[in-house]
């Protein structure tokens, strides 16, 4: 069964990264050219968390106009499941259906790796054998 690593490996090293206090429109403009729904949120090369396009359409609805002078570090999500970097698809994909959350941030140690999405998860289950890893929920029989 394939590790957390492996599916980071397909992936390009993090190129939608903010800093804690750029603004929110910054976030979006990243996000809008790398036609991704999140940022990762840096500081010299430490995870802090991510900027989702949720989170800043939330933020759009509560604060209005004002959201332009909102920084990334006011909003962005930073309580999230991890999981490391050797731990199996599987494990990765409990993690997310447990906590019911979309983004999994991985650590090699206390190194930060990259960011595996749920997204990343089912096109990996499309392209193996781990749809029996899966189960039903509902029955339609």
């Amino acid at each position: 069964m394939k590790k957390a690593h492996q599916l980071l490996e397909i992936k390009p090293y993090h190129f939608n990264t903010i800093k804690p206090n750029d603004s929110v429109l910054d976030a979006l403009d990243i996000m809008g050219r790398k036609d991704l729904d999140f940022a990762i949120v840096l500081e010299d090369d430490n995870y802090l968390g991510i900027l989702t396009e949720s989170a800043c359409a939330k933020s759009f609805i509560t604060h209005g106009e004002k959201t332009k002078n909102i920084k990334a570090k006011e909003i962005m999500l930073n309580g999230l499941p991890i999981v490391n970097y050797d731990d199996s698809i599987e494990t990765c994909l409990n993690t997310l259906i447990i906590h019911n959350a979309t983004y999994l941030p991985v650590f090699d140690d206390f190194v930060f790796c990259g960011i595996i999405t749920m997204h990343d998860l089912v096109k990996e289950i499309q392209h193996s054998d781990m749809h029996s890893v899966i189960e039903p929920e509902y029955s339609y029989d």
